[in-house]
């Protein structure tokens, strides 16, 4: 016997900012509802001006498995929300199965709805309820004193407890097409589960001192981008101004993107304020430094951000991430060392001037915030190319698994072929281009995905040159192809 499970909630947090930790834990999140179903009963609704099913209540006691959709969620509420709030039994997480997580082992969408649509399954989620629930999640409005006003008339409330029930229905079809977990892959799973639930601590005083750095550095690049092209762009993030700016001095551009300044900045005979507007560009237009709010917005009142991985979130089945991305922290672009000695002078409140614009520092020191606890420590460690490495070995590709076990550099031998020419006479950009299909073709990646990849890279493919290069990674690693037309 298994219980489906959707809540339907409403708080003046932002879950998508905060995750669903301190979602739960904020004083104005609430329940409106929880829909859920014996196997394959039709579903029963709760709502808090009700007493808990004693029928419900003895099978958490008794230990009984729970199923949701993205089951993290709902077992964060039930356990911060309805343990604290309304008096029921704890769950444990060996309860809890995630079909969102099964249905992504099998490669289907991460959406309940997308999924349903997929499989086909008679019970499909309810679409236009979808929009009333989103509505009805955040306040109507919210006064001056704090207290909030909620979308609860009584034609929406029914409107919601319909489109509750029908997420259950919906939830129980998809899970009758989903393949059961493996053991193995089960307590990979409740692993994931522990990490989120653990978190990492962030380092939250170096976070707003070097906040007030990066503050501070971004108005002196913008005031001085704005002198040099004599106010016609006021700041580095002005791209659009940047691009018709560098257009009338002669520079070609559609673009001012981190790839194309980079190929500017390569260009001869650049002339001096070019190359400073330029260089102050790429300083001042550090995307990364934007992770330091939404760190902020993550870490809980222990300094602890939870909820940042996500089981199989990628096709291959590694994990991706949410809120701060941690696994898309920028590379430092100085030493361990040298790192140490500005966190050291943040704190003890000393000028860092002298080692570079304040946007650079922030960005390096981003994987710093992340600390251990006391008398713990924090590894960092990362696979090199571990999703080409493996596909290489479950295929046969042995020329390939050949070239990794001997350090060789795959994607320029993979250069080699598409542009058939010697592996010391590759070049950055067709190293890249080689890259790219090491990791993409070999998951599918067609032609038209493929040019679209080398433009958001700044290198111009066009639509038949890309599908070339596809066919030319098929032709030199068959083995790939094969395995790919046999998993098909």
């Amino acid at each position: 016997m298994i219980v489906s499970i959707d809540f339907e909630t409403r708080s003046a947090v932002d879950l998508r900012k905060t995750g669903v930790y301190i979602y739960a834990d904020d004083d104005s999140t609430d329940i409106w509802c929880m829909a859920y179903a014996f196997d394959d009963e039709e579903p029963k609704l709760w709502t808090p001006d009700m007493e808990m099913d004693v029928r419900l209540e003895d099978y958490i006691v008794e230990g009984g498995k729970l199923r949701a959709w993205n089951a993290n969620f709902e077992r964060v509420i039930w356990n911060k929300i309805m343990v604290e709030r309304y008096k029921w039994p704890r769950t444990r997480s060996s309860q809890w199965f995630c079909t969102m997580a099964q249905a992504s082992a099998m490669g289907l969408p991460r959406a309940l709805g997308q999924a349903a649509d997929v499989l086909g399954v008679e019970q499909q989620k309810d679409k236009t309820g979808q929009g009333l629930m989103l509505r009805m999640a955040r306040p109507r409005k919210t006064k001056a004193d704090g207290t909030h006003t909620w979308w609860n008339t009584p034609d929406k409330m029914q409107a919601l407890f319909d489109y509750c029930l029908q997420d259950v229905r919906t939830e129980v079809s998809v899970a009758e097409r989903l393949i059961e977990m493996d053991e193995q892959e089960r307590q990979v799973f409740l692993l994931d589960q522990r990490v989120n639930d653990r978190g990492v601590m962030l380092d939250r005083d170096l976070l707003e001192r070097v906040r007030v750095l990066a503050d501070n550095s971004k108005e002196d690049i913008d005031a001085e981008i704005a002198r040099l092209t004599k106010g016609q762009v006021t700041g580095a993030t002005k791209g659009v101004d940047l691009v018709k700016w560098l257009n009338a001095y002669g520079i070609s551009t559609k673009s001012v993107d981190k790839q194309h300044v980079t190929r500017m900045l390569d260009l001869p005979n650049l002339h001096p304020v070019i190359r400073k507007v330029l260089m102050l560009r790429q300083d001042g237009a550090k995307s990364s430094t934007a992770k330091l709010d939404s760190m902020e917005s993550a870490a809980g009142a222990d300094d602890r951000m939870r909820g940042l991985l996500v089981y199989h979130g990628a096709a291959t089945g590694r994990w991706s991430g949410k809120l701060v991305q941690p696994q898309n922290f920028p590379r430092p672009s100085r030493s361990q060392d040298e790192l140490n000695e500005i966190i050291a002078k943040l704190k003890d409140d000393q000028s860092v001037a002298d080692h570079g614009a304040g946007t650079l520092i922030a960005s390096d020191l981003l994987r710093s915030m992340l600390i251990a606890k006391p008398g713990h420590r924090l590894l960092f460690a990362d696979y090199a190319a571990i999703e080409a490495r493996v596909l290489a070995w479950l295929a046969g590709e042995t020329e390939l698994v050949k070239t990794f076990a001997a350090g060789g550099d795959v994607y320029k031998v993979m250069a080699k072929d598409i542009y058939n020419k010697p592996v010391d006479k590759i070049d950055g950009n067709e190293r890249q281009v080689g890259k790219m299909a090491i990791l993409g073709c070999g998951y599918g990646m067609g032609g038209k995905r493929f040019a679209e990849q080398c433009k958001a890279m700044g290198i111009e493919v066009d639509s038949e040159e890309a599908k070339r290069i596809v066919y030319v990674y098929r032709e030199s690693n068959s083995a790939i192809e094969l395995l790919a037309r046999y998993r098909g």
